[in-house]
């Protein structure tokens, strides 16, 4: 797997995945590009070409919902295949945890804040000592305290996913920071309007103001559940995002009613008596 990536039902080392969904989950609420909660990290769902399928998976025989999809995928310059279009979400196995059977996920977002309240640093994951499954960040006082995933990210109206810019928006108004150094301050009752980002340097911003997207920067294209293929051209600005908010993933969902048993004999019936029907 890549570096800061994680595994969502299947396992390198043979090992417990790092977390598991239901088969229906996987298909609407966590779909590629979804973002979810684990218990000590968030991840983004990968997409299907990082979905593992064991050799003797599941095709899903639907012929009007395959009709009515190749046609459109054929207007978006891409081929479905009418022989097997459709397959079960592979089923993992946290007993027998094995690498060719599951979903990969990456760790997003990959900037984390320290809990202890004097601090409160928001730092890169890469910049954290990692331990019992958890990050650590070393404070000024020397202690070594627990980190947590920001509860916020940046997204655009064209679906784009990425890092809220931070260091550059903090510093939007004042020439750059040399040696950048963030805090995240919630305020006394944790209410968005008093969360502030401060800076070493001594500059500072309420995190509110980024809620106005023309004042945001702009979008750099980037759909991190798609790999490093999956960056494209984008001119919107980006907007701030909570990651655990209900407006953060909607899952395109496709439907056909499905006549269980029989289908071809009901068929043909029916065939024979198209002229009376």
């Amino acid at each position: 797997m890549a570096k800061g990536s994680k595994n969502w039902g299947k396992s390198a080392q043979f090992r417990r995945p790092d977390g598991e969904a239901r088969q229906r989950p996987l298909i609407t609420t966590f779909g590629p590009g979804a973002l979810v909660d684990l218990v000590s990290d968030a991840v983004v769902i990968a997409g299907l070409e990082f979905w593992h399928f064991p050799e003797k998976m599941r095709s899903i025989d639907e012929p009007r919902l395959r009709d009515d999809l190749v046609e459109r995928f054929r207007k978006l310059g891409r081929k479905l295949d009418p022989q097997r279009p459709f397959r079960e979400p592979p089923i993992g196995d946290s007993r027998e945890a094995h690498p060719g059977c599951g979903v990969d996920a990456l760790e997003f977002p990959r900037w984390f804040v320290c809990q202890n309240e004097r601090c409160r640093a928001l730092v890169r994951s890469e910049h954290l000592e990692r331990r019992k499954d958890k990050y650590w960040h070393s404070c000024d006082s020397g202690d070594a305290n627990e980190c947590v995933p920001v509860r916020f990210v940046a997204a655009c109206k064209n679906g784009h996913l990425d890092e809220f810019p931070w260091v550059r928006w903090v510093h939007e108004n004042v020439p750059t920071c040399a040696a950048p150094r963030l805090r995240l301050l919630d305020g006394a009752t944790g209410d968005f309007s008093e969360v502030r980002i401060h800076c070493v340097c001594g500059v500072q911003r309420p995190l509110i103001s980024a809620v106005v997207d023309a004042a945001n920067p702009n979008c750099d294209g980037r759909r991190p559940w798609l790999g490093s293929e999956g960056n494209e051209e984008c001119g919107e600005k980006v907007r701030l995002l909570t990651r655990t908010g209900s407006n953060a993933y909607y899952a395109q969902v496709e439907s056909a009613l499905s006549i269980p048993g029989g289908r071809h004999r009901l068929r043909e019936t029916v065939q024979d008596h198209w002229d009376v029907l």
